[in-house]
């Protein structure tokens, strides 16, 4: 069997599972919060994100498979199986180092947040509660030890080329993959640092990226700030920590759209673990996320190689119009169900809520 077609073939399998456990955590969510109409129209909006469109643009690279971890991670953590989960984000370091700023910061702020539930947190309980992730530090700090100090470039870079070459893989890409695996961390800031402002100022990333970035983080932050304003700004920074990537990639509109999983992430954790109640219900909050969602459908998205996603207007109303009306229906037609979930009549809820 070919490798493209090896690879072809495990890049949909883990492509399939994630949209999988996507659904999955999306039923979730709705249940979580009690079928909220703002939550809803916030997953309607994260639907039509880049970040959507790039999971299928990207079926080859190890995002899916991040994304899959991260969720195993998640499930794990509400399950109270915290060492569990760092065991699978330190597993997942080896798969792709970007689960450092993306996956791990997301679920150690999911265990923060389940951990205030049962009072304000001192130092002893914050120690405890830290202590599991120091298996996905750990990780980390050996990867990037070991690249710096014991990797040698030039033989790797020989080693890979000589093994692309004989695999037949893409001949055209065979040195810039092999410079992707070889170029050390100290060469990719020294090139990238320069262009970070430049990239998370660009007008592209502002109009696409930030009101849906914005639309889904100010939701989340309504219930996250009656929790206490600590974990508020503990919430903002998690979700746009991924941008500090841009200091050393150079894959930008990949790069854009990790916040957009950040804040999906965020929602989930919010969702299953602070009261309902606390979620706006105001209908002014769904048109404000559908508004940003019907104008980001009809943008076209940047990928990878100077390309642009080639949908028309009549292909993106097709595939988006259905869900749309959908989500309208229920924000503006009906009344959001109350959580048949424990997080509603949990006593300790009020002594977080009032911290901060």
């Amino acid at each position: 069997m070919a490798p493209e077609t090896t690879i072809r073939i495990v890049s949909v399998a883990a492509f399939l599972l994630f949209w999988a456990a996507l659904a999955y955590i999306v039923v979730r969510i709705l249940r979580s919060s009690g079928y909220n109409r703002t939550v809803a129209s916030a997953l309607f909006l994260f639907a039509v994100s880049p970040y959507m469109v790039l999971t299928g643009h990207l079926i080859g690279y190890f995002d899916n498979l991040l994304a899959l971890l991260t969720f195993t991670a998640g499930l794990l953590a509400l399950r109270g199986r915290v060492w569990w989960a760092s065991l699978v984000l330190a597993v997942s370091v080896f798969v792709h180092e970007n689960i450092f700023v993306l996956g791990l910061p997301s679920i150690f702020f999911l265990v923060l947040l389940k951990e205030s539930r049962n009072g304000p947190l001192d130092f002893r309980r914050l120690l405890r509660t830290c202590m599991p992730f120091a298996l996905p530090l750990a990780a980390f700090g050996f990867l990037f030890l070991y690249q710096t100090l014991w990797v040698d470039a030039e033989s790797l870079w020989a080693q890979v080329l000589k093994a692309l070459r004989e695999s037949g893989f893409i001949p055209s890409k065979n040195k810039s993959i092999a410079n992707s695996f070889t170029v050390s961390f100290g060469q990719y800031l020294d090139s990238q640092l320069p262009l970070f402002l430049p990239r998370i100022t660009s007008r592209i990333f502002v109009l696409l990226n930030v009101p849906v970035i914005a639309g889904v983080l100010a939701l989340v932050a309504v219930p996250t700030f009656k929790a206490g304003r600590l974990y508020a700004a503990l919430l903002t920074f998690v979700c746009l920590l991924p941008l500090s990537l841009h200091i050393i990639a150079w894959d930008v509109s990949r790069l854009w759209s990790f916040p957009h999983l950040a804040t999906f992430l965020a929602l989930w954790a919010a969702a299953e673990v602070l009261p309902s109640r606390d979620f706006p219900h105001a209908r002014v909050w769904s048109a404000l996320l559908i508004g940003i969602a019907a104008v980001t459908m009809y943008r076209q998205v940047p990928l990878m190689d100077q390309e642009i996603d080639r949908f028309g207007i009549p292909m993106r109303t097709a595939l988006y119009l259905p869900a749309l009306l959908l989500v309208m229906r229920h924000a503006f037609l009906q009344r959001s169900r109350k959580s048949p979930g424990p997080q509603d009549a949990a006593p300790e809820a009020s002594v977080f809520r009032t911290q901060g």
